[in-house]
């Protein structure tokens, strides 16, 4: 449960988390990991048992360039925060302005966090191809009500998703992808390169 007090806010972290500062060491990996593993997405309307930390996984391993798949893992980490609206209700805050602007602060502290720099256009875009593949996957594997006929960007993934009720073994497989998304950004980048170039 979060606690609200002004704008400080409670999460699995050590230190309370600042709305209305984001501080990259407001943040914890294992903490993240925590609480992604024990937010369900969908608001609920799921089949089975099914958290952000499963669907960032899957986000993640839809990306065929290596180096960009960081940030693909890393997309949803605003969640333990806001927890997971379904995409219309993000699309419509971030055209009223309600909440978008705050949810991008977050995820620059995020990657900030993590010492990534913000992904570049292609990068961004690979990202966004992959969350559409993986929605339309929801759709069809993990919605409990898909009846209704919502227009979809892309094509669902070949490979259905499959129930990981044990929150402890998805919050180890994040961790495990994270050290392993964040090696294979770094081989990429170089050790020479500095932060603020570190574009993939």
């Amino acid at each position: 449960m979060a606690h609200f007090s002004s704008h400080l806010m409670t999460t699995a972290a050590p230190v309370p988390f600042d709305l209305a500062a984001p501080r990259p060491e407001m943040l914890d990996r294992t903490a993240l990991a925590y609480q992604l593993a024990r937010i369900t997405c969908l608001n609920g309307n799921v089949k089975f048992r099914y958290s952000v930390a499963q669907r960032s996984l899957i986000v993640a391993e839809a990306i065929p360039q290596l180096v960009w798949r960081v940030y693909g893992l890393l997309r949803f980490a605003p969640a333990i925060i806001f927890g997971d609206p379904p995409q219309p209700v993000r699309d419509h805050l971030l055209v009223t302005g309600r909440s978008g602007l705050r949810e991008r602060e977050i995820l620059a502290c995020v990657w900030s966090h993590f010492g990534l720099a913000s992904p570049d256009a292609a990068a961004a875009r690979a990202v966004d191809f992959a969350c559409m593949q993986v929605e339309a996957t929801e759709h069809r594997d993990v919605m409990f009500n898909n009846a209704t006929a919502l227009p979809l960007s892309a094509k669902p993934l070949a490979r259905a998703i499959k129930p990981m009720p044990d929150e402890s073994k998805v919050e180890e497989a994040f961790i495990a992808a994270l050290d392993s998304c964040l090696y294979w950004h770094r081989e990429a980048v170089g050790p020479g390169q500095r932060k603020d170039e570190a574009t993939a």
